[in-house]
């Protein structure tokens, strides 16, 4: 059953995401044709030049901050009118509380995922003749040669960032499941300050997270305000410990914050439902 709902959610929103998807990469493809043709200075067509450029250049920043903002909102609505009118068919279904969170969970992960990759890629689009990849080459090919390790931190980076976009899914689902009984009279309202009362918390655990880490690393920072030439590997082998450490760090913390907010969207769900 729970391979019904991740269908019939990835139906029901598929087709709003790829057409973001297909205006964000036509707009990014528009801006690099543009930087590709264009005109010399002493040429007439300066003005139109500039004026159509600033205007492609606007559409575009407009199209990838509105996808991002789609994705948000879209995951949220899906998940707060299941708990609201919708919900009364909803919880008619022969599901459990758990197959009704991933239900949502995974699409809207799937599609965090996908936003961020296809606007990273867009953005690589229009700025490909800044000549990125090989900027980019030889910045990796520095570091290794240091004896840091950018393909670890690459997929330390990875990781790190599908854990946040996991831990922002399920504060929300969070917020919209405990909001109804937060202020009964306001689902909307109780929401938003479940929303806060959970976001505030994160960010205070982050914070002392934070300072732990800096209070244990205190050394290896004093390191980083070297010049990169003159780090010897002992430095070099610091850093990498310290980013591995915070990495570590920050990965379990922010799994386990993941792992809170969905027992507590299970428990109001499957216990303390209110639909109202």
């Amino acid at each position: 059953m729970l391979s019904k709902l991740i269908k019939y959610e990835f139906k029901a929103t598929g087709r709003i995401f790829l057409l973001t998807y297909v205006v964000v990469v036509a707009l990014a493809g528009v801006n690099a044709a543009m930087l590709a043709v264009r005109p010399p200075s002493n040429s007439g067509l300066e003005v139109l030049y500039a004026g159509v450029s600033t205007v492609t250049g606007l559409l575009y920043g407009i199209a990838a901050f509105a996808a991002f903002l789609l994705t948000i909102v879209i995951v949220v609505v899906r998940f707060y009118r299941m708990l609201g009118d919708e919900g009364y068919l909803w919880f008619t279904l022969p599901v459990t509380p758990t197959q009704q969170i991933f239900g949502k969970l995974i699409p809207a992960t799937v599609w965090t995922i996908v936003t961020t990759i296809v606007t990273l890629a867009s953005v690589g689009l229009v700025t490909f003749r800044a000549n990125w990849p090989s900027l980019l080459g030889s910045t990796w090919r520095s570091l290794a040669s240091q004896g840091f390790n950018p393909g670890v931190w690459l997929v330390c980076g990875l990781v790190f960032i599908l854990f946040s976009l996991l831990v922002n899914v399920m504060l929300f689902y969070a917020a919209i499941a405990w909001g109804p009984n937060l202020i009964k009279s306001s689902r909307l309202g109780g929401s938003v300050v479940a929303y806060i009362i959970i976001y505030v918390a994160l960010e205070v655990i982050n914070l002392v997270g934070v300072l732990v880490m800096v209070l244990m690393f205190a050394n290896t920072f004093k390191a980083t305000q070297t010049i990169p030439s003159v780090l010897t590997s002992a430095d070099v082998a610091a850093i990498n410990h310290a980013g591995a450490v915070f990495g570590t760090y920050f990965g379990i913390e922010y799994l386990i914050l993941a792992v809170i907010g969905f027992f507590i969207t299970r428990h109001f769900i499957g216990r303390k439902l209110n639909l109202s």
